[in-house]
């Protein structure tokens, strides 16, 4: 099993230099970074071209990867135009992903909070957001953990026409070594 650090755990603060050479000294094959938070390892939409390459170069020669970027994009919004700026900035990720050679962005579901909302509403604007941002992407990582027994998630990814990747736990009857399982 390969490990991978959170920046967003204990080393925000740290540049990507030494946040390369400690996961080399304490045995850890990852990072994840965690983006548009301050922290100081440089892995932001803001980066340039040169500035992505460099990362990868140094993640490389540290024989480090990058196993996701945490985005804080929020795809459940109400508000359309909040929601459509979330999905942009996700897209935005998915090419600073493909930059760094990094496989993966998370993005959170929680936005706006559904207090009194109609829980109808409250899915239906999840599932748009979902859609938009898995149609920028070229395959979709299900969970570790998740308690669907027809997991819609990976139904939803084939729909649109993207594979999806999960590990083959008790309930994933649809994710079997790369084929759909029927």
């Amino acid at each position: 099993m390969k490990l991978s650090i959170d920046t967003w755990v204990f080393c925000a603060d740290w540049s990507l230099d030494k946040l390369i050479e400690v996961c080399r000294s304490a045995g850890y094959a990852g990072a994840e970074f965690r983006a548009e938070d301050g922290q100081k390892h440089g892995v932001e939409l803001e980066a340039t071209a040169a500035q992505r390459q460099e990362i990868r170069r140094k993640l490389e020669d540290g024989y480090i990867e990058a196993s996701c970027i945490s985005t804080s994009q929020c795809l459940h919004q109400f508000d359309e135009k909040k929601r459509k700026s979330a999905i942009d900035r996700a897209k935005r990720f998915v090419d600073l992903a493909a930059d760094i050679d990094c496989r993966a962005i998370r993005v959170f579901g929680d936005g706006d909070r559904i207090g009194d909302t109609d829980s109808r509403q409250a899915i239906c604007s999840t599932g748009d957001a979902l859609h938009d941002a898995i149609r920028a992407a070229r395959v979709v990582v299900v969970p570790s953990e998740w308690y669907e027994n027809l997991p819609y998630a990976v139904l939803e990814a084939f729909a649109l026409g993207r594979a999806a990747s999960g590990l083959p736990l008790p309930g994933r009857a649809l994710v079997r070594r790369g084929r759909l399982h029927r």
